[in-house]
Parts: structure tokens; C-alpha cells; sequence
């Protein structure tokens, strides 16, 4: 650290040019989107973060303001105010205005330093459209504005202070942004790394729009991340070491766990290295060496046979690497990847140095890391020999192609695109329905392998996933080609509906042993509730206990799948829906076959006869269960069968993420975008995508059919009803997570009785006006309740059964609440709005006049597509939509695998491709 105190004009260096910034934004922030908004807050950040690396700064204070502005100050040294002796004029107004100005580059203000500074925050200045800054220092408070990096007025002291430190405010300009919106989840996350890389300081968030106060402060620093990162069973106990090197100090912490991968973290003064470098590097080839010593020196004849690798040191492995170096060279503007060449063999000197002494003195952790290395050693070998059974001889020969690849028959792989497609029966129509030249079909059938909760070799046994693996061509792991990749493109088709769904009345197996039906768990355990235990089965087909959430109607249908079983039970069953057979294997019910065998809870049930079944329009379930992705139905008295409830499209994009990487990095990736309807009116036959587009599409062509007057223009109406149908599928949506809506949707509608400067008021006049509207105008009955300063909970008899609400920050700050109040405050000060209107009403007046004479069908499944319809649709390169699976940021992707398919067992509220920041598609 710096023994300078004096932080003044002399320690800021110019370098100029600020001109090319809001030309060329992407080139110092990233991009123009989500992620380079947030990416300002964080160069502001990494300022103060030096101040603290320094020595000088303990509190850095974020906040977003209700108007959206970012506002972010610190207790550090302030910003040098005298006047800069090249440039003459203040040294801060410099930093702000000039590009390449600023402490970092002069080595006696910041031995290290991680934001761009003086880069940063002129850059920061130049893409806001407004920014104030506010400078704690010598006694003064001194304040100067800026708008599109451009001073509007000078530096001037407003006032005199005790305090010292920097303050600055801005709003991200919206003519360059793609969105001015901060969102608080992406930002915790990062200020809460923050503070893990830097014990000292303390770092709190709050944010006016929803009341959200966050406040960080890890006084256990990487030791404690570490540990917080690791959801599973530890091999060995966390191991810790720091040390100033030659050149650099480092901080290291890793341990071990029961999983299959590796999550390393590595930083260089605080900024994350994505994809690595050096640093990682020397720990990685570090430890191995240590690993592998330890184990020739000390290990049995048969573990000394075993020849290590780093990938065998390197599963279950859980790491943060972090490195403060005075000049760190970057591949790149964003930082992803460090450079300096010495660092490697320094961390490799120092990681080799310390465990070798810690491996001697604890030789139980070392043992316990060595039997982890070789069993890992062990599994490589056995997937070498599985590997070795897909490789193929030639890419082009289709004598080792799987049986069930419908291979195109050009080979040229820049038009050539393959088709990963669900189920038999909709693989059938995609053969038919396909181009031969260029296009493949594989069907997939069952239930894909969760690879993330699987062994690398046991992965490579299954028959779905090496199919595919043979039919790409490219290989996985050491044997990974992706010039050896047979088709440019790569495209997951699955069905645009919802996943597999059972009957309401279809009763689940509760850990106490009883059942329940599906209809009554969805008002007790709705989306977004409680969780509650049920039976499931693990990946060997014994019973488990496990956690179950989110009992929810899907849809409704007319035509199911009947199952009779040996025992004459009878289970009914969307086409969709899978079944677990004895093998392991996963069947949807349109696959099953006469005579196969389901895995029961106690014993095996045989399928007797499946048939489809018409009946009236039937409302069919689902609910979501953590860990096992299965669960236990009846199936007669005192037996129950296992079905499964995980979405094929998550499975596959799980396997490419881990195993074919730069597939996706490399644009090969896509999903296919089926419709869910088709429309036909007199000669008009047309394809929509979804709800949305239906809705749409249908206000459009019934816009005419009501008489609104000539008060209002048609683009206006449009425009209107169009918010009121996008308002109606958010209060849909609500309804899907919460109980009592109708008490949701009132406080929306009535915000002025609720809501005071956009916060709630917990009030005993809020919960008189809430009984008066369940009880008066509901005829509802209040059976308890309860009210604190920031939560009211309500448990009520309706006139469907009890219901139970809690108005707190959850619900009020939750994503689709938000939504849903945005959109009705459009369609509020829209002119075409009445308050005692009934807009659904006149909403549903204008689809039904665009609906007469017309024929929708819903598509629940691709098998209902016969071959031209899934053609023209889905498969034609001039109409067909697909969109591109991206990873825009590969560390925050990795931890929502892990927590979606892993082991986690805490809430899992998303499906991974709902995680907009971090797996996201393109339409193309």
C-alpha cells in the first residue's frame, strides 16, 4: 500500500481524448446494453474499491433513486480540487472530462488499482446525460454538474464539512442506452463480491424504488465466499493463504466437495477474469504438482500407479483466486482474461510452497484430496473407453451414425443444420417434413441425463446424449474438435407448450405417506408459495424424500392419454408427461409402450393398455420439484409410480453449457420457435407464436367490430387495448403465484388509498381499508390476520375455500408485481381510459368479433403437426423464427446451472433460460 497521503492535482495524469466515447460507447463499457449499464455503476465502484485497497477508504454507500438515478459515494480522500498544473483548471473537473486522467496513472496513488479510473469516470460522465459530483475535502464541500460529459457550470464550494469522501450522481443517458433501468439483483451481486475481496470495508445498498437495503460486510473475506459458494458435502475442510510475492500479493482460497465440476473464481484487483489467465494458470499447474507429488510419495502401490492430470485435480474443486498486481496487461477493454506472464510462475512458486507444507502437516486433508484426484483419475479413464465407442472414422460416414439420425445429404457444414427434435412422434413428421439436402432430424425420446448431477463417464453411457455426441461429430472433452462440428447449425426443437401435466385429480405420495390431489396442493401450495415434502425417486431408483413447490393449473385439454396398470389403476395423462421405467429410462406418455414397466415406490407396475381418450375441456396440474425432478403418484392402494416434471430444453442446454461450450460461444446453438396456434378464417390460415401474438393479432382484426366513437383515433385504440391485453396477462400471471388477486389487482387499481410516494403504508387505516374491500364488496370472510410496520398477512375464507396473502417487500418488490403496476399506470393516463369501465369486457368484445367464423387450434405438442404444417412453421428458413443461445456472462450462467440442475435444494423459482442476464437468445 501507499505511504502518500497527499492526494492532489500533481497524482493526476493526463493522457486526453474523450471525444470517441459516446461515438463508440461499446469500446469502454462493453456494450450499449444491460450489461454495460451496470457496468457505470461498477467503474464508479472501483474507485472508491482503490481508495479502500489504499488504505484509505472503509464505507462505499450505492443507491438507486426513485427517479433513476444511480448515486454512489464513499469516505475516502476525495478527489484532488487544486488546479491541475498542465491543464489549468480543477484536477477533479479533469478526471471528469478527460479521457485516460486520473490516480491510477501516477504509481505512488495506487500501488494496484482494478476500475479504469479517470477512464471510468469520464466515461461514466460522457455516456450520462446528467451527472453531479460532490467532493468531501479540506474542510469543504465542493459540487459541479455536468451533462453529456460536458460541465455546466465550474467547481465550486457549496458549504464547509467534517466528512471527506466523493459523491457521484448520474443518469445513464437514454439516447445511448438500450434501457436506463438499474436492476438490484445485478448489482448485489456484484457489490456483495466486492466486499468478500475486501474484508475492510463495508458496502450497504438501498434502493428508493422498492425499499430493497442490502448492507455487506465479510469480515472472513474469500475464506467465507468460499464457503457460502458451496452447496454440497465438503471432501476437506476450507483452506486459506495469503502472502506478498516479488511483484504482487495474492490471496488464495479453495476447497473441495462431492460434485463433479470445478467453480473457480479469479480476480485481479478486485475485477473478476472470467475467462482467466495467468493467475489461474499458476494455481491450477500448482496444485497439481503438489497433488501429484504428494501422491508418489506417499501414496499406495495402486494410487501410485495412477497417473494424475490437472482436470482429475480439478473436480469438486471450489476456488478464489485473487491477485493485486501494480501493472495487470488485460486481453481486452472488458478484462476477461489477464495476461502478465510472470504471474503464472509466481503463483505456481507460491501455491506449490505453501501446500506443500500444509499437505505435511495435515495429512488427512491431503489424503482425502488425493483419493478425490484419483477417483476423478479413474472416471476420465472410463469415459476415454466410452468415448472411444462414439469417436467415428470418418465424420461423413454414415455406417457409424446413430439409427434413429435422418442425416441430410449435402456435407458441406456451412448450409448443413441438424435438428434435435422431442419425442418419436414429432421426429417422424420432422423427417417427412424436412428439406433432405440440408437439413437432419434425431429425435430424442424420454428424458434426457442431468448432466450436472452426473459423472463424466456415466454421462457418456447414455444412450440420448451419446447419439448426440456421435451425430455432431466434434467429440467431448480431450477428444473435442469444433472444426470436426458436421452442421453449422444445431437446433432444439421442443414443444412451444408447456411441459407434460396430470389431472387434478391425479393424487401425489406426501412424505407422511398420504395423498393428496394435485387440484387441492394448487391452493394450498400455489406458484410462489410454501414448499412441502413429497416422495421421489434418486438416480438409482430408490425412494427419497424431497421438497416440492408451485402446484399450478398448465392448461386445459381435451384429449388425454389413459394408462391402465396391472393392478387396474388407471392414471391420465397428458402426451407429454413422463414416466420412469424400471431401467432408469424416461417415457413420455405418447412413447409408453403395452407391457413396459414404470419404477413404483415399492414395486414395479406393468402397463396393461394405453388409449387416447376424448373429454370436456379438463384443466391439467403440474408443480416443480427441487433436486430429483420427479415424484410419486398413485397408482392403486398403497402404490405409487414416478413420473417426471423437468423440461427437455433445460436438460439439453445444461449438456451444451458443460460439455460442448464452444458450440454456443461459436453462434451453433439455436432453439426452434414452434407456434402455439394456428388461426383460420375464410381463406386466411396464419401461425402465432404465443399468447401474446394471438392477443394481438385478434385486437388488430376486431378493433372495427365495436363502435368507440371518433373521440379517439384507431392507432390510439389500438395502442390502448393493446396495454390493457398485455395488463390482463400480467394479472393472469399474478393469479398463477398468489392468492386472493382480486385484492392484488385492487391495491394496483387503487394505488392513491395505498401507497404514499410509492411506498406502501403499513397503516391500521391501509389494513381497515383491505378488511372493508374482502368483507363489504367480496362478501369474503377474514378468518385471521395480522399487521407489523412492513408486513401484513391475511388468511381468509372465499367462496372457492381458504386463501392466505402476505402484502410484504417480497410481494411488493417481486418482478411481476412491478410489472403489473407498470402497465396499469399506461393504461391509466391513456385517454380511452374510464376508471369504472370494465376494460376486459370491451377487451373481450373485440377478440370475440376478430374470432367469428374463425378456427383456432392450440398446438399442444409438435406430434400434432403433421409434416407441411411443421414445415411451413417451424422448419422453413424464410418464415421460420429460431433464437440463438448466447452466454452473456459465463460465471453468473455456471451458478444458476449449478442451482437449477445441481444439487442445490433451495428455491428454484426460474427455469435457466427465464434468467435473462445471463443464458440469452436472439431471434433470428
Amino acid at each position: 500500500m501507499s505511504n502518500n497521503k497527499n492526494y492532489s492535482a500533481t497524482n493526476i495524469k493526463v493522457l486526453k481524448g474523450l471525444e470517441a466515447v459516446r461515438k463508440r460507447p461499446g469500446m469502454y463499457i462493453g456494450d450499449t446494453g444491460e450489461k454495460g449499464l451496470h457496468h457505470m455503476i461498477y467503474e464508479v465502484v472501483d474507485n472508491s474499491i482503490d481508495e479502500a485497497m489504499a488504505g484509505y477508504c472503509s464505507k462505499i454507500d450505492v443507491k438507486i433513486e426513485k427517479n433513476g438515478w444511480a448515486t454512489i459515494s464513499d469516505n475516502g480522500r476525495g478527489i484532488p480540487v487544486d488546479i491541475h498544473p498542465t491543464e489549468n483548471i480543477p484536477a477533479a473537473t479533469v478526471v471528469l472530462t478527460v479521457l485516460h486522467a486520473g490516480g491510477k496513472f501516477d504509481k505512488d496513488t495506487y500501488k494496484v488499482s482494478g476500475g479504469l479510473h479517470g477512464v471510468g469516470v469520464s466515461v461514466v460522465n460522457a455516456l450520462s446525460e446528467k451527472l453531479e459530483m460532490l467532493i468531501n475535502k479540506n474542510g469543504n464541500l465542493y459540487q459541479q454538474h455536468f451533462e453529456k460529459g460536458i460541465p455546466v457550470d465550474e467547481l465550486k464550494i457549496i458549504g464547509n464539512t467534517k466528512k471527506r469522501g466523493t459523491t457521484i450522481r448520474f443518469f445513464p443517458d437514454h439516447t445511448i442506452f438500450d434501457s436506463t433501468e438499474f436492476k438490484n439483483k445485478i448489482l448485489l451481486e456484484r457489490l456483495k463480491e466486492l466486499a468478500y475481496l475486501n474484508p475492510t470495508i463495508t458496502i450497504s445498498f438501498s434502493d428508493e424504488r422498492d425499499g430493497t437495503k442490502e448492507k455487506f460486510h465479510f469480515e472472513g473475506g474469500i475464506l467465507q465466499y468460499i464457503t457460502d459458494l458451496n452447496k454440497s458435502d465438503e471432501v476437506i475442510k476450507p483452506i486459506f493463504f495469503t502472502g506478498k510475492l516479488e511483484n504482487m500479493e495474492a490471496d488464495i482460497s479453495f476447497l473441495y466437495n462431492t460434485t463433479y465440476s470445478e467453480n473457480l473464481s479469479s480476480f485481479v484487483n478486485n475485477i473478476r477474469t472470467p475467462n482467466g489467465g495467468t493467475h489461474e494458470v499458476g494455481f491450477r499447474n500448482g496444485l497439481s504438482r503438489v497433488v501429484s507429488t504428494y501422491n508418489k510419495n506417499n501414496g499406495t502401490k495402486a494410487e501410485k500407479d495412477v497417473s494424475l492430470t490437472i482436470d482429475d485435480i480439478r473436480e469438486g474443486l471450489i476456488a478464489v483466486v485473487s491477485v493485486r498486481v501494480p501493472e495487470p496487461q488485460f486481453e481486452g477493454q472488458t478484462k476477461g482474461k489477464l495476461g502478465n506472464a510472470y504471474i503464472k510462475s509466481e503463483v505456481h512458486k507460491f501455491v506449490s510452497e505453501y501446500l506443500t507444507r500444509y499437505f505435511e502437516e495435515n495429512p488427512l486433508e491431503a489424503k482425502a484430496i488425493v483419493q478425490k484426484s484419483i477417483m476423478s483419475a479413474k472416471g476420465r479413464e472410463a469415459a476415454k473407453k466410452a468415448r472411444e465407442l462414439t469417436r467415428r472414422k470418418d465424420v461423413f460416414s454414415v455406417g457409424t451414425l446413430p439409427g434413429k439420425l435422418a442425416d441430410c445429404q449435402t456435407k458441406d457444414r456451412d448450409i448443413s443444420e441438424i435438428y434435435l427434435v422431442e419425442g418419436d412422434s414429432a421426429g417422424g413428421s420432422a423427417k417427412q417434413g424436412r428439406d433432405r439436402f440440408f437439413q437432419a432430424i434425431l429425435p430424442l425420446k424420454g428424458k434426457i441425463l442431468n448432466v450436472e448431477k452426473s459423472a463424466v463417464d456415466k454421462v457418456l453411457k447414455s444412450e440420448e446424449i451419446s447419439n448426440m455426441i456421435t451425430a455432431l461429430g466434434c467429440g467431448v472433452g480431450e477428444e473435442f474438435d469444433i472444426s470436426k462440428l458436421r452442421y453449422n447449425k444445431i437446433i432444439i426443437m421442443t414443444d412451444a407448450d408447456v411441459d407434460g401435466c396430470l389431472r387434478g385429480d391425479t393424487k401425489v405420495k406426501l412424505l407422511d405417506g398420504t395423498y393428496q390431489t394435485m387440484e387441492e396442493l394448487s391452493k394450498t401450495y400455489p406458484k410462489g408459495g410454501e414448499k412441502f415434502w413429497v416422495w421421489a425417486s434418486d438416480e438409482n431408483g430408490k425412494p427419497v424424500p424431497a421438497k416440492a413447490h408451485s402446484v399450478r393449473v398448465t392448461r386445459k385439454t381435451n384429449k388425454l392419454y389413459k394408462i391402465t396398470l396391472d393392478n387396474d389403476s388407471v392414471i391420465e395423462a397428458t402426451e407429454n408427461h413422463p414416466f420412469r421405467l424400471v431401467t432408469g429410462e424416461y417415457k413420455r406418455a405418447d412413447e409408453l409402450n403395452k407391457n413396459e414397466n414404470i419404477l413404483g415406490d415399492r414395486e414395479k407396475r406393468e402397463i396393461k393398455s394405453i388409449e387416447i381418450i376424448e373429454v370436456p375441456e379438463t384443466e391439467v396440474y403440474d408443480l416443480t420439484v427441487d433436486e430429483h425432478h420427479n415424484f410419486a403418484i398413485q397408482a392403486g392402494e398403497n402404490s405409487s409410480i414416478f413420473v417426471h416434471n423437468s423440461h427437455i430444453q433445460t436438460l439439453l442446454l445444461t449438456f451444451f453449457f458443460r460439455f460442448l461450450k464452444p458450440v454456443i460461444e461459436q453462434g451453433h446453438l439455436y432453439l426452434a420457435q414452434p407456434p402455439l396456434y394456428r388461426f383460420k378464417k375464410g381463406k386466411t390460415e396464419l401461425y402465432l407464436k404465443d399468447d401474446n401474438e394471438l392477443h394481438t393479432y385478434l385486437i388488430e382484426h376486431g378493433i372495427d367490430g365495436v363502435d368507440f366513437g371518433d373521440e379517439v383515433s384507431k392507432a390510439e385504440l389500438l395502442k390502448f387495448y393493446k396495454w390493457v391485453s398485455n395488463y390482463r396477462a400480467s394479472i393472469s400471471e399474478l393469479q398463477r403465484r398468489y392468492s386472493l388477486v382480486a385484492l392484488v389487482k385492487h391495491l394496483i387499481e387503487n394505488s392513491n388509498e395505498f401507497f404514499e410516494n410509492g411506498e406502501f403504508q403499513f397503516t391500521a387505516e391501509t389494513e381497515s381499508k383491505i378488511e372493508k374491500f374482502l368483507v363489504r364488496d367480496l362478501q369474503y370472510l377474514i378468518l385471521s390476520k395480522e399487521i407489523s410496520e412492513n408486513r401484513i398477512g391475511l388468511f381468509v375464507q372465499t367462496k372457492e375455500g381458504i386463501e392466505n396473502l402476505t402484502i410484504d417487500a417480497e410481494l411488493l418488490s417481486s418482478g411481476i408485481f412491478r410489472n403489473t403496476f407498470e402497465k396499469y399506470g399506461e393504461i391509466s393516463t391513456h385517454p380511452q381510459f374510464q376508471k369504472d369501465s370494465d376494460i376486459f369486457q370491451t377487451l373481450n368484445d373485440i377478440e370475440n368479433f376478430a374470432k367469428r367464423g374463425s378456427y383456432i387450434q392450440r398446438y399442444k405438442g409438435l406430434g400434432e403437426m403433421n409434416p407441411e404444417q411443421l414445415w411451413e412453421t417451424t422448419m422453413k428458413p424464410e418464415f421460420r423464427q429460431m433464437r440463438q443461445v448466447q452466454i452473456d456472462d459465463e460465471i453468473i450462467a455456471d451458478n444458476n446451472f449449478k442451482l437449477f440442475m445441481g444439487d442445490e435444494v433451495e428455491p428454484r423459482k426460474q427455469y435457466i433460460q427465464e434468467n435473462a442476464k445471463n443464458v440469452i437468445f436472439l431471434d433470428v
